[in-house]
């Protein structure tokens, strides 16, 4: 793993939910309640590292198999995200894990939520977290710190999901 990625570097977390920074990626992943507080350290984190990796940041929001349907008031906080994703963030992708109804339900919620917002970068939702990495690290800049291996991008989403307490 590139030394970038080698200090993953907690934000938050609690039962619900995990905030992690590593070099120019930040991984959330969301097991229960999305309270708005929590997503909105989360757009914090981000903007952090894309002020320290103009043009390299990349976001991974990941909503666990146990992850309840967002309320309103996290759905807007999400849209409010996804507002404040502009260049020099690179991309950002939203992994619906599991399958069934309520997962078809969540993805279709995000899907809802870009077709309203519009992102001024490329976003796109995924059912794995192996398929979002593969298409982060596809269009990878040369001197990009974000490594290549999508594997690695996959260790720091399952070291974000360890933080959350049981």
């Amino acid at each position: 793993m590139p030394a970038s990625l080698t200090d993953v570097v907690r934000v938050s977390a609690d039962g619900d939910h995990a905030i992690t920074v590593a070099g120019p990626l930040v991984v959330a992943v969301w097991r229960g309640i999305v309270a708005p507080a929590a997503v909105q350290r989360s757009v914090d984190a981000m903007q952090l590292v894309m002020e320290n990796h103009p043009g390299d940041a990349v976001v991974i929001h990941v909503a666990d198999a146990a992850a309840p349907i967002p309320g309103d008031e996290a759905r807007r906080a999400f849209a409010n995200l996804m507002r404040a994703a502009v260049p020099p963030l690179r991309c950002a992708s939203v992994v619906g894990e599991g399958d069934g109804f309520a997962t078809s339900v969540a993805r279709t919620v995000v899907g809802g939520l870009t077709l309203l917002v519009r992102p001024k970068i490329p976003f796109k939702v995924f059912a794995t977290p192996m398929e979002a990495s593969v298409w982060t690290v596809r269009d990878r800049p040369l001197q990009s710190k974000l490594p290549a291996r999508p594997e690695d991008l996959v260790s720091v989403i399952e070291v974000t999901r360890s933080l959350i307490r049981p």
